[in-house]
């Protein structure tokens, strides 16, 4: 009810919003009766320059962190221990070029993906990385400019996103996936790729043969020279760097119908592994909020820059109904408001 009372507030005084949520299919804020009234009433108010909203977690639940959204301006912030920049943010539906950006509301605006890495690179403290998203046609291009701004001694990994959709091709091979660059501020990067490991055994055969110890164990055992190696079962190892995570289709119940949103089990592998609980998290591209919503749920505080309105306030319903306990959306025309 807390959920549902902040979210019926936030939509009474945002009509953009409503025009966002109109073309957001799986958006759940109760019958269309009440949302056919809240359309009604909001015709009668004014946008707000900020609007700031707090929801009561239920006890005993997991520590939620808060955070902003922001439309069409940076966040005023130090410190980030990642970044994260999606350059296919609005899938291909829009062509994002680095030398502007599409956004939804059909405006060409002149934001280079140069001056996105650029405020990385400055917002970002000396153990934070950069994951910047691209599509496969254009990594080679975004790879160069990375180099220039980062430099190529800082970077840490190519990861190759990987994801199976139906389909043929006859002049060339089926192209199903998309690349994530690593970027390192500076040598001392923080990494833990144990925080979102995976089973020894898992997608494939250890061929090894497997014990049960004293305890009850199950361990694989090799032997190299006169050393006696062991490899429990269910130790976690990390995985390698190629992800096999899919892609979401317009029937998946995390989907908000927005073209490149990407899925919330790629957003948690990246925030996991990068940050520890308590870290900011600052998105450059947030639009289906995947990153800002993973960020909430692990405890990391988050800012979310949005390249337009119908953008920030899709991110901010979604939050809003995953119970984020402190919620700013920046980006109105007239007075604050909070609640």
């Amino acid at each position: 009810l807390l959920q549902k009372s902040a979210l019926a507030f936030y939509l009474l005084y945002h009509k953009a919003a409503l025009n966002a949520l109109k073309n957001t299919r799986r958006f759940k804020a109760g019958s269309q009766a009440n949302r056919r009234a809240a359309m009604k009433n909001s015709a009668k108010s004014n946008n707000i320059s900020k609007i700031i909203i707090y929801q009561e977690q239920p006890p005993g639940s997991e520590l939620k962190a808060g955070g902003s959204i922001y439309a069409h301006s940076l966040p005023d912030m130090q410190g980030a221990q990642l970044a994260v920049i999606d350059a296919d943010a609005q899938g291909r539906k829009y062509k994002n070029k680095a030398e502007s950006l599409e956004t939804a509301d059909n405006k060409t605006e002149s934001t280079p993906w140069e001056e996105y890495i650029l405020h990385a690179h400055e917002l970002l403290n000396p153990s934070g990385v950069l994951a910047f998203l691209s599509s496969a046609e254009e990594s080679a291009a975004y790879k160069l400019l990375l180099d220039k701004i980062f430099r190529p001694e800082n970077f840490v990994n190519q990861i190759i996103w990987h994801y199976a959709l139906p389909g043929s091709a006859k002049k060339h091979f089926l192209k199903r996936h998309s690349v994530i660059y690593i970027y390192a501020k500076s040598k001392k990067y923080y990494i833990n790729t144990l925080a979102d490991g995976r089973e020894r055994c898992h997608g494939g055969r250890v061929h090894l043969k497997k014990l049960t110890g004293p305890d009850g164990r199950s361990f694989y055992q090799a032997s190299r020279g006169n050393k006696t190696l062991k490899y429990y079962a269910d130790q976690q190892i990390p995985f390698d760097d190629v992800w096999d995570i899919p892609k979401i289709n317009i029937k998946s119940p995390e989907s908000t119908g927005y073209p490149g949103q990407k899925p919330l089990a790629l957003a948690d592998r990246i925030i996991l592994c990068f940050t520890r609980p308590g870290d900011s998290v600052i998105d450059f591209t947030c639009a289906g909020g995947s990153f800002a919503l993973s960020a909430c749920i692990h405890g990391r505080p988050f800012n979310g820059l949005a390249c337009s309105r119908n953008d920030a306030h899709i991110s901010f319903t979604r939050l809003l109904s995953a119970g984020c306990p402190r919620l700013e959306m920046h980006g109105g025309l007239s007075s604050t408001k909070e609640v």
